[in-house]
């Protein structure tokens, strides 16, 4: 799932660029121009799209935080039980390296891979958009993962067969609408953007 919200969020990236925006080919025109007024591409002048992630990566950062001001000892669900499922006996747990991995690594790789992204673009003049994307949706699918492995926690903690019914739900429908969307875009999807 970490690694389906990080490629999800490139892809994302990668198709408004290359299929909508154009931002990324030097001979389109970008499609925000009328928005933005002036480009970057014809005059010196600031990115809007950049100008964006200015505002975007330092608000997830601040999201990344939520996690992080949970008390170290405070809030951890240590649960534990047996249950039978279809006659057949299951034990759940919970186990309290799992949520701290949810709770303290995703929120905290995340703030780094957001911030080394926030630093490509201001230090790197030249094209840093292919390279500042990668980290962004490495930092995005962290704290996509972690947060949402967190609200799972702390909304079926007492019921453990939920969480895990849900986690894997959500995980089956986030596959099938990829395979759909994929599925409807077939026919153009591995075209040469039209010049």
């Amino acid at each position: 799932m970490l690694l389906s919200f990080s490629f999800a969020t490139y892809a994302i990236l990668e198709g408004m660029d290359r299929r909508i925006l154009l931002l990324s080919d030097p001979d389109q025109r970008c499609a925000a121009l009328k928005l933005c007024g002036k480009c970057i591409k014809y005059e010196n002048v600031p990115c809007g799209f950049k100008r964006t992630f200015f505002l975007t990566i330092p608000a997830l950062g601040l999201v990344a935080l939520i996690p992080l001001l949970v008390p170290l000892f405070g809030s951890w669900y240590d649960v534990s039980y047996n249950t039978m499922i279809f006659d057949t006996f299951y034990h759940y747990s919970r186990r309290f390296i799992y949520q701290l991995s949810e709770m303290r690594y995703c929120p905290t790789a995340a703030m780094v891979l957001l911030c080394t992204s926030l630093l490509i673009l201001v230090l790197n003049k030249t094209n840093p958009l292919p390279l500042a994307k990668v980290f962004f949706s490495a930092g995005v699918g962290l704290l996509g993962f972690g947060m949402f492995r967190s609200l799972l926690t702390a909304t079926y903690s007492q019921d453990l067969v939920w969480f895990t019914f849900w986690e894997e739900s959500t995980e089956f429908l986030f596959v099938m609408g990829t395979c759909f969307l994929l599925w409807i875009f077939r026919h153009h999807l591995f075209e040469k953007p039209v010049r």
